[in-house]
């Protein structure tokens, strides 16, 4: 499209025209003379009139030759329904309605200021409407039982604004109307230049907000900045240069197949912009000796004070599809020499940059469309600790969420398809062949509260491992730049006869398992991320361990000292645990790991704050727990590194006869085992 500075002067020049001709008429009753009875000398001189006549009109340009609203409004906003990115006159004459008012103003200077208005509803428009609405919440916003602006320009704003003017035209003295204040960039008049010869200085051209664009989006590439000094400038036209660098063969280097549409964007608002994607749009269809090729603003109508500085930024959308793009196309932009044209209120034409400066120029890479997509798994905060699940021995437990991740979308809105899980069973199954068919009565992945069932279960009989699917099929979407959580929840079957009771159960997610989908499927290098859950153990009743041992070591010549201190809970029952040495017994299961020989001596187990019972035994109350040492000394046989694990203890639920070990016939397997094994210790001599 062309820009669109539509600054028409149509109007004003036939109104001009028509009557300078009707005053050769009428100027003092007598009639012009038919030509043929006029010298040359007079026709010249009645031409060179008109044309003055029409210059002189297109000096005062304004803008376009819309209502005024110098005492009245625009009747086009009562029947208008505008919002954002709407052009046209009736959103000039909407911007020209919101700054009678300078609480509605739409800008206090430059473009959308009074004086400035331009065809463009963007930001700045949009808020100027809420403050409006705002102001009158009560006759706008009430009826429709709304609280907050909505920075749309609809029936009841419009309706409203029809009775505000009505009012108005009664009311000469009304308050909008003597709200405006002296500035000078602010009056009725602000298209005019003021001060005299003026200056343009310090040119500026610098990286915009993006310095990569994906095919299909729109983005700000480069900003320009100058100073205005000595006197008012209006710019008129700017040229906007760009060139490939760096292609690889076969990729387009001709502007008109990369680029849709270039945007002049002022104070955040698009105030120029120009369809560039056919060749006939640009300057020139052959490159400068640079590499450039330049596209072309004209009838720019932007006015920049005295000792204000004019900024800018150059947008540019690209096209859906660019030629190698995935090899990697890179662009530059620039200004070249006096590639923008201002004038000052003596009309005397200015430019920058005065020169071409190699270097000055800014480079965008374009991207493959969906190439900066990513899903990222994380650790949750939401992951339950670690923990003992209660399950049945005769019925089916509760629902439990047993493992939580997070997944966050970069790039674009993320569309899950499916999303595995991993799960490992551990504890006391790893002595039974009991399998995730045994264990898991069913399972379903919630994601922000929506819920889904699992598709697939893949385990192998009497494997300690399975492998969940869940199919999402597109019915979740990330948006971009959001973080989901993701919840794990399990049932269990009973325990009796399917799996022994202190089986453990941990879930684990790699995103490279994961099927999501942005502008195209995500690859394994888009998929980032891999999380593992908390071990969870499932318990009918028992003793279990409530975290990890704190272990020292010692060492006398050839014995080594093992002293673990842990805390030991009853779960749903009480336990008893068989008090002092237990070496003979073997009722705690102790492995010592060393590249030598040796043999344990001595196993002792001692309980805080509890007394041993007239059985020798240590009682932990239902639903308790108890600080226990346990100290191992270990005989070595060769000067050798060693290092102790305790693996088990056994205990019952009754209050048996310590002195017969078979009594005890309840087992707790420590678990993780890194949580319970000491480091490594030498053999020493005196």
């Amino acid at each position: 499209m062309n820009t669109n500075f539509k600054d028409s002067v149509f109007a004003k020049v036939t109104t001009g025209f028509v009557a300078i001709a009707a005053g050769f008429f009428m100027l003092g009753g007598a009639a012009i003379a038919p030509a043929h009875a006029q010298s040359n000398n007079d026709l010249q001189a009645q031409i060179q009139s008109l044309l003055e006549t029409i210059a002189s009109l297109q000096s005062q340009i304004d803008g376009g030759a819309s209502s005024s609203v110098s005492g009245s409004c625009p009747s086009s906003i009562f029947s208008a329904s505008v919002g954002m990115g709407a052009q046209g006159q009736a959103v000039q004459d909407l911007q020209k309605f919101l700054n009678m008012d300078a609480a509605t103003r739409v800008a206090a200077t430059g473009p959308g200021s009074p004086g400035n208005e331009s065809m463009y509803y963007g930001s700045l428009t949009a808020a100027a409407v809420s403050a409006f609405q705002a102001k009158y919440s009560a006759q706008i916003l009430a009826p429709l039982g709304l609280s907050a602006p909505t920075g749309y320009w609809g029936n009841s704003s419009a309706s409203y604004a029809q009775t505000l003017c009505a009012s108005w035209a009664n009311d000469s003295d009304n308050d909008s109307d003597s709200d405006n204040d002296s500035d000078s960039d602010n009056d009725s008049d602000s298209k005019t230049l003021n001060g005299g010869e003026a200056s343009l200085e310090s040119y500026d051209i610098s990286t915009g907000d993006d310095n990569d664009v994906e095919e299909g989006q729109t983005a700000e590439v480069a900003d320009i900045e100058f100073d205005v000094e000595n006197g008012d400038v209006r710019v008129s036209r700017i040229d906007v240069a760009f060139r490939g660098d760096n292609l690889q063969s076969g990729a387009d280097d001709e502007p008109w197949d990369v680029f849709e549409e270039v945007m002049i964007i002022v104070d955040g608002d698009e105030y120029a912009s120009k369809d560039v994607s056919s060749e006939s749009d640009w300057l020139d269809d052959d490159a400068d000796s640079d590499g450039y090729y330049e596209v072309r603003f004209t009838n720019l109508n932007w006015v920049v004070r005295e000792n204000d500085t004019a900024e800018f930024s150059i947008g540019v959308e690209v096209a859906n599809s660019v030629d190698d793009v995935e090899n990697g196309v890179s662009w530059a932009v620039n200004i070249l020499e006096d590639g923008i044209r201002a004038m000052d209120g003596e009309s005397i034409n200015h430019y920058v940059p005065d020169t071409t400066v190699t270097g000055d120029e800014v480079d965008f890479d374009i991207d493959e469309e969906g190439g900066d997509e990513e899903l990222t798994v994380s650790e949750s905060d939401d992951d339950p600790d670690a923990a003992i699940i209660q399950v049945e021995e005769d019925n089916t437990s509760d629902e439990y969420g047993v493992f939580a991740f997070d997944m966050e979308a970069e790039g674009s809105d993320l569309e899950l398809n499916e999303l595995i899980v991993d799960l490992t069973f551990g504890g006391t199954v790893t002595a039974s062949s009991s399998d995730y068919g045994d264990i898991v009565d069913d399972a379903y992945i919630e994601i922000d509260g929506d819920r889904f069932s699992v598709d697939d279960e893949t385990y192998t009989s009497g494997s300690a491992t399975a492998t969940l699917s869940f199919d999402i099929d597109g019915d979740f979407t990330i948006d971009e730049d959001d973080e989901v959580t993701a919840m794990l929840f399990l049932s269990f079957n009973s325990q009796d006869g399917n799996y022994p009771s202190g089986v453990t159960v941990v879930g684990d997610v790699d995103a490279d398992d994961f099927d999501v989908e942005g502008v195209d499927d995500l690859s394994a290098g888009q998929l980032d991320g891999a999380e593992e859950g908390e071990e969870h153990t499932l318990l009918v009743s028992g003793l279990y361990a409530d975290g990890a041992a704190s272990i020292s070591t010692d060492s006398n010549n050839s014995r080594i000292q093992y002293t673990f201190e842990l805390d030991l809970t009853a779960f749903e029952e009480a336990a008893f645990i068989k008090a002092g040495e237990v070496t003979s017994d073997s009722l705690v299961g102790v492995s010592i790991s060393s590249a030598g020989a040796g043999t344990t001596s001595l196993i002792d187990i001692v309980a805080d704050n509890v007394t041993e019972n007239s059985n020798g035994n240590y009682r932990i109350p239902r639903n308790q727990t108890k600080q226990f040492t346990i100290t191992v000394e270990f005989e070595a046989a060769d000067k050798t590194s060693h290092r102790a694990t305790l693996t088990s203890i056994d205990y019952a639920a009754t209050n048996v006869a310590s002195g017969t070990p078979t009594n005890y016939t309840e087992t707790y397997n420590f678990t993780p085992a890194s949580d319970f094994r000491s480091g490594l210790k030498a053999e020493t001599t005196n």
